[in-house]
């Protein structure tokens, strides 16, 4: 009896392992355990040879004992499990729960608040007025320069897996320490070396316009003009493609500024629609340097693998990939294809095994046959294949 009673409650707690965290009334649990138990036990007699009505036998009293093991089960699940009806209260009657962590409900209430606080004061002349946007990386801040009263973009280092901030305490970052704390500092470095990279092309057209970069709170930050716009990524989102003839018009200045920057051994690396702006007067204007680079030194030294699918060419999924203004030019009509259809481009090296990439003419799109043969080129699988610098694409589409 003893082992019938063992081997039911080990059947049992097995099937509630099972089901655990599911609203599954005990009854139904009980009359389940029993048919698993008793499928298992005709399966032990068949190799041992039993005779089935001893089989039936050991299963009536599985089934005589089975009010007691379902109050120890029932025990052990109470014991080691939360209260469904607990859990349910979370949810609201679409099922979406009102609140991030079940095990931490306070969360919320607890949170601490990383943000520069409102009128906080950055270099005795700075001041933070509102968050306008945020990532992996930095927060951007709407602020106001005292000395010239007007309006500024505050972007502020801020990696979230490598600091913490109280700012009701201090505006200062505690940096995580050990190996982090390496990774943190060459960040900033990278950083500070974007805002040095900005500030030799203020007045540029097609850039937003770097007016200062600082370190303080154990930190950095860079000071840019405010631009009262929208990346287009969100524009085409919001709005939905755009015609041709004034996505090439308005893209003329920023690859004349990209022009100059290419001259200066730079390349961006990092051109998509959510790092150009549409601002209010209809220019578009290049964003986030981030990733920029010494192309000057393409084969000598390995690059950091940065790309975002669709606008990213074959030759930067590899370290060693030889990049150039080419490179640019690819991200750029990538760029120009998704303000014209709508559409993410095919990836680069899907399309180099086979390229499926639908034109926008093909699309029944309008656009000038000398605009649609710059895309091609310029989103050639090939780099050799593609302009070689931006004044050739200037060149063709003059």
């Amino acid at each position: 009896m003893i082992i019938i009673i063992a081997w039911s409650l080990i059947i049992i707690i097995i099937y509630d392992c099972i089901s655990k965290r599911k609203k599954i009334s005990w009854l139904k649990n009980a009359v389940n355990a029993n048919a698993s138990g008793f499928i298992i036990l005709v399966l032990v007699g068949i190799f041992f040879k039993y005779k089935l009505k001893d089989v039936f036998l050991i299963n009536s009293y599985l089934s005589l004992v089975m009010p007691s093991i379902i109050i120890v089960s029932i025990f052990v699940y109470w014991f080691n499990h939360p209260n469904i009806d607990e859990i349910e209260k979370k949810y609201d009657k679409d099922g979406k729960s009102d609140m991030k962590n079940y095990e931490n409900e306070n969360f919320e209430n607890n949170r601490v608040d990383y943000h520069l606080q409102e009128n906080t004061t950055l270099r005795n002349r700075y001041v933070i007025c509102s968050v306008i946007g945020e990532g992996g990386f930095g927060i951007t801040y709407k602020g106001k320069d005292n000395q010239w009263n007007n309006v500024i973009a505050i972007k502020e280092y801020y990696p979230k897996d490598y600091v913490q901030r109280n700012t009701s305490v201090s505006a200062d970052l505690s940096i995580i320490s050990g190996e982090k704390k390496m990774i943190y500092e060459q960040g900033k470095k990278r950083f500070l070396k974007e805002a040095a990279i900005m500030t030799k092309f203020v007045g540029e057209p097609g850039l937003v316009a770097v007016e200062d970069c600082f370190e303080e709170n154990n930190t950095a930050y860079i000071i840019m003009e405010y631009l009262d716009g929208i990346t287009l990524k969100e524009y085409i989102k919001q709005v939905g493609k755009m015609p041709s003839e004034k996505v090439f018009a308005a893209m003329k200045p920023l690859m004349q500024s990209l022009s100059l920057i290419h001259q200066n051994g730079l390349i961006h690396r990092d051109i998509s629609p959510d790092n150009i702006m549409l601002v209010a007067d209809g220019s578009f204007k290049l964003l986030d340097f981030g990733a920029a680079k010494d192309y000057s030194m393409a084969g000598k030294e390995s690059m950091t693998v940065v790309l975002k699918r669709g606008y990213a060419p074959e030759e930067q999924y590899y370290s060693h990939g030889l990049q150039g203004p080419w490179t640019d030019i690819y991200a750029l009509c990538a760029t120009i294809y998704t303000c014209i259809t709508g559409l993410v481009p095919d990836e680069s090296i899907q399309r180099e095994i086979k390229d499926e990439m639908r034109w926008p003419s093909a699309l029944g799109i309008e656009i000038y046959p000398i605009y649609e043969q710059a895309l091609r080129k310029g989103m050639n699988v090939l780099p050799k294949n593609r302009f070689q610098s931006m004044e050739e694409f200037l060149q063709f589409i003059q």
